[in-house]
């Protein structure tokens, strides 16, 4: 089944379909989503990181697993909570600029969005920012950090993707595949 969320070679591809014919053989010169290949037929990623690319997958099955939480944070001691407390101009560190946009946008609030990696609940607390938007599934960083949430932005599971290109040429099969996946995780689920 693995042979199926990564792109295999067209050699070792035919080979392997005939010797296990549950397995989808990949498109020739097939590259890994992102590299400006067809890539994998199937993959599974992040509801998370699906609100960060331009790139259209089809979301396929809510796997269930990996579950967080997007949301706002402020230092402990900020009189900011709901949006009526934002000041005019927001500045809100990030690594999720488009998750982010979209939310403050929605809200009316403008916003100026600084796109850091890492340890990005330390920008209040250095004076970068007067917020962050941040993953969490406990809130252990945040309160760690002296941090408090005010917002959820919104909720990410592992997803079950496929590429647009699979779904066209290889329908049926990709098809079978999913219904096989989706039986796993409904008996884990029962």
């Amino acid at each position: 089944m693995s042979s199926t969320l990564a792109a295999v070679g067209p050699t070792r591809a035919h080979r392997d379909h005939h010797r296990h014919p549950h397995r989808l053989p990949s498109p020739r010169r097939a590259s890994p989503a992102g590299r400006g290949g067809p890539g994998p037929d199937l993959g599974i990623v992040g509801k998370d990181a699906l609100w960060e690319t331009d790139r259209v997958h089809y979301e396929l099955l809510d796997l269930g697993f990996g579950g967080c939480r997007l949301v706002m944070a402020v230092p402990e001691d900020s009189t900011l909570a709901g949006p009526l407390t934002w000041p005019p101009m927001l500045r809100v560190a990030t690594k999720y600029l488009g998750a982010a946009r979209r939310y403050f946008e929605a809200q009316g609030q403008e916003t100026e969005l600084i796109k850091l990696y890492g340890s990005v609940e330390l920008a209040p607390l250095i004076g970068l920012a007067d917020a962050v938007v941040d993953l969490t599934a406990t809130g252990t960083t945040l309160r760690e950090n002296r941090l408090r949430e005010i917002v959820e932005i919104g909720s990410s599971t592992a997803r079950l993707i496929a590429n647009q290109v699979s779904l066209r040429t290889r329908g049926a099969d990709v098809q079978r595949m999913v219904a096989q996946i989706r039986q796993g995780v409904d008996a884990v689920a029962a």
